[in-house]
């Protein structure tokens, strides 16, 4: 957990994090400026986990600890009510089957704060699904209700890891026609408009700042950009994967068993992901000759990983540009993580602006090592003459800039003091969550100029997972509004 002086260590590199001066987005709350509460997930989190067999912990039981399994999780509630309609669990060694609704809180106690003991419209929920176990509330709920928490269960899950939920994934329920936020800020002008996306933008980048602190302080500095960096390689269907892969091949791991060979990182990274074909299978000699090289290079490191390879059924790879293969980019990662070159770059950034810390980055992630994928797409593909292809494009660097590098120099900076030139951070592509965002908060007619810039990209999309994302109400019961009426307050 981030502790409040970290956090205010970290925020002086973001000084106008927030909304206003005197209150802060956070979690989906208005909270006074200074009040600290750091969690590195929301109810949102534990409905994916819920509603998702990959995500849900096997061994979940009762508070009273009898087994339970889940027939089906339910419909997910895009309307207000319980969280998810008519779900079928069985419970017991007897497997007792029970239906009924769910409703899920971080701790058992929400269920009266939220006022659900006076809603009739959760009167048929069954069961009860916290993260926290305990203690019991049975006499607040519904008769019958049976109280199922996650966290013993998801604490015997070490792969697990909140942070790696993509949250737009799933299901979220739609905004009022006319949002009574977008109706308020019609009356602001376009400066004040974007004053309160950068605002919100330095406060989703002091977010992954401190997920990034968190990290570091579980598994070290050069681990958690590690990992952070191979999440980033992949597109949304491939960063559980990517993750996974590094943890399964940790990176001092990796380096004692390459002794610096990027080539032999390579063979280990392909393994350990599921991705070196069968070189027999392939047409091309030069191919069957690296594949069949790499393939040595796995097998006698095999046992040195931390758990069992990855399969191909573990990566989505329809439907990939064939240069944003996840083999052709792990090449990027062994080139750039077989040596400790990657770290004695990064501490080369601090006291930089972000203009110049980009241009840093950009140099040190190329130019690429002549290699197999040089002038490859897949692995029994043509050989393509003239210019190398680069493993890694231009977009992608600025989004790991923008979402790695620049919370890394901000866990990093000495001596704490603000980040310099955030207004010129790259703008990445226009994704439909941008758009909607967009046109959630400034409608059909909204001018380019909010999605020209990174920062104010990110303030978009903090606002997004921080509101939009979590009401189900139509905007009804948001936050949101109130947050801006208060900043229209004199």
């Amino acid at each position: 957990m981030v502790t409040t002086s970290i956090h205010e260590r970290l925020r002086s590199a973001f000084p106008e994090a927030g909304i206003g001066s005197a209150v802060e987005v956070r979690s989906g709350m208005v909270r006074e400026s200074g009040v600290r509460l750091s969690r590195p997930f929301s109810e949102r989190h534990l409905h994916c986990v819920w509603y998702d067999a990959k995500l849900r912990p096997p061994g979940l039981t009762t508070l009273d600890g009898e087994p339970v399994v889940v027939e089906d999780p339910g419909a997910w509630n895009l309307e207000a009510g319980p969280d998810f309609l008519g779900a079928v669990i069985r419970i017991g060694k007897e497997e007792r089957r029970f239906s009924g609704d769910v409703e899920i809180h971080i701790r058992g106690s929400d269920w009266n704060a939220h006022g659900h003991q006076n809603d009739p419209r959760y009167r048929g929920v069954k069961f009860h699904v916290t993260y926290h176990a305990g203690p019991s509330i049975a006499d607040h709920l519904p008769p019958g209700t049976l109280e199922i928490p996650l966290q013993p269960a998801l604490q015997r899950c070490p792969e697990f890891d909140f942070h790696a939920i993509e949250l737009t994934a799933y299901p979220y329920g739609e905004r009022a026609v006319h949002p009574p936020c977008r109706a308020i800020l019609e009356t602001w002008d376009a400066d004040r408009k974007m004053e309160l996306l950068k605002k919100a933008g330095q406060s989703r980048l002091l977010q992954k700042a401190e997920m990034l602190h968190e990290r570091i302080e579980q598994v070290g500095d050069e681990q958690a950009f590690y990992e952070q960096f191979m999440i980033g390689l992949g597109y949304r269907d491939n960063k559980a994967a990517y993750r996974q892969l590094a943890r399964l091949l940790p990176l001092s791991r990796l380096r004692e068993l390459s002794q610096g060979d990027w080539n032999h990182a390579y063979a280990l990274l392909a393994g350990a992901g599921g991705l070196l074909p069968d070189p027999d299978a392939l047409t091309d000699p030069e191919a069957k000759v690296y594949v069949r090289a790499c393939w040595d290079h796995f097998w006698r490191d095999r046992d040195r990983l931390a758990g069992e390879p990855l399969t191909r059924s573990d990566w989505k790879l329809s439907g990939l540009r064939p240069m944003n293969f996840p083999a052709r980019r792990l090449m990027a990662a062994a080139q750039k993580f077989s040596t400790d070159e990657v770290f004695r770059d990064l501490d080369t950034l601090n006291g930089l602006r972000i203009d110049q810390a980009l241009s840093a980055w950009m140099r040190m992630m190329g130019p690429w090592e002549d290699s197999f994928w040089s002038r490859r797409v897949s692995w029994d593909g043509k050989w393509r003459p003239g210019n190398a292809a680069t493993l890694i494009g231009t977009d992608r660097l600025q989004i790991l800039f923008t979402n790695l590098v620049v919370p890394w120099m901000a866990v990093h900076r000495t001596p704490p003091e603000a980040l310099i030139g955030l207004d010129s951070l790259p703008a990445e592509g226009t994704t439909s969550v941008l758009k909607q965002a967009a046109f959630y908060l400034f409608g059909p007619d909204m001018p380019s100029i909010y999605l020209k810039s990174g920062l104010r990209q990110q303030g978009l999309l903090h606002l997004f997972h921080e509101f939009c994302l979590r009401d189900r109400t139509r905007c009804v019961s948001c936050l949101f509004p109130g947050l801006l009426g208060q900043a229209d307050s004199p």
